[in-house]
């Protein structure tokens, strides 16, 4: 289980979480019992961070980010919440996200094969889960189908904060090894036509600028005070992965709360949030989706 929570108001801020981590890696997940998920970013002022989700980014766990950051910022302050978001992201970028180039492409590597092939075995199943000589050609229109469909709701969708000024002619350059990997999987092992393949690429391209996430990501919630702030605020974002100098992350807009003369107080629930809805509705999710279902 993972949750955390704050709780702020015209006084104050009370932030809470659970002890339990998930490490995401090239290997597989594994799950921590005992993690610290709530850091303070400053030891001058009163702003800190909570962590859910995956514990870790590119193999470095993020509590060491966090304490470096710390380390690295010592007196300093912002005017604003958004403001130490905006300086954290520009501390990972220039310390190269703290992982090699190396691990960089290896992540990348993961994120696209892993689209590709989950189209591939859910066009398998669509066609009734065998692949004969046959029906190839029909393997390969229905993954061309639900890779043109994909795509377009890609598009569609609002693109991720870190990477809309990627174009694709540098993804192209600086995955070129990548997409040869991927050429040789789809038309060389798989017998499959250029023309999919050129839509696999585009489609591969759509998704890392998209704020979809296929390998999990993190959750930062920054919550305090900037300089001039006379009430607190909590702003979120979602971290998934890094490449070519570029940060793939999104604003969590929905979730974040802003104290004001307007809006007293706040609570929000993040991971794990339907123990915190049945306290704060009086209803479990899964009964209240169920009567309107039935009803509605």
């Amino acid at each position: 289980m993972t949750a955390i929570v704050g709780v702020l108001n015209k006084h104050a801020v009370a932030v809470a979480a659970d002890s339990a981590a998930t490490i995401n890696g090239t290997l597989g997940r594994k799950v921590l019992n005992q993690a610290n998920k709530i850091i303070t970013i400053s030891k001058y002022h009163p702003i800190a961070v909570m962590i859910y989700s995956s514990s870790s980014f590119l193999g470095t766990p993020w509590d060491v980010i966090v304490k470096l950051y710390r380390d690295n910022l010592k007196e300093k302050d912002f005017n604003s919440v958004s403001d130490y978001i905006s300086d954290f992201i520009k501390f990972l970028s220039d310390n190269s996200f703290f992982c090699s180039e190396g691990f960089q492409r290896k992540v990348l590597r993961m994120h696209i094969f892993r689209l590709y092939q989950d189209i591939e075995r859910k066009a398998i199943a669509i066609i009734g889960g065998e692949v004969t000589d046959s029906n190839k050609p029909y393997l390969f229109k229905t993954i061309k189908d639900e890779l043109s469909s994909l795509k377009e709701k890609l598009d569609k969708s609002e693109p991720c904060e870190g990477l809309k000024s990627y174009t694709f002619e540098k993804f192209e350059k600086y995955s070129i090894d990548i997409l040869d990997e991927l050429y040789n999987y789809i038309v060389n092992h798989t017998g499959a036509s250029p023309e999919l393949y050129e839509h696999a690429k585009q489609t591969a391209f759509s998704f890392l600028k998209s704020s979809f996430n296929l390998l999990g990501y993190t959750g930062l919630v920054f919550v305090g005070y900037g300089k001039f702030d006379i009430f607190p605020s909590l702003k979120s974002i979602n971290v998934s992965t890094a490449f070519d100098g570029f940060l793939k992350y999104s604003y969590d807009k929905q979730s974040e709360a802003v104290i004001s003369e307007n809006n007293m107080a706040a609570i929000c629930p993040f991971a794990q949030t339907d123990v915190m809805e049945t306290i704060l509705t009086g209803i479990d999710p899964s009964v209240k989706h169920f009567v309107s279902d039935l009803f509605f």
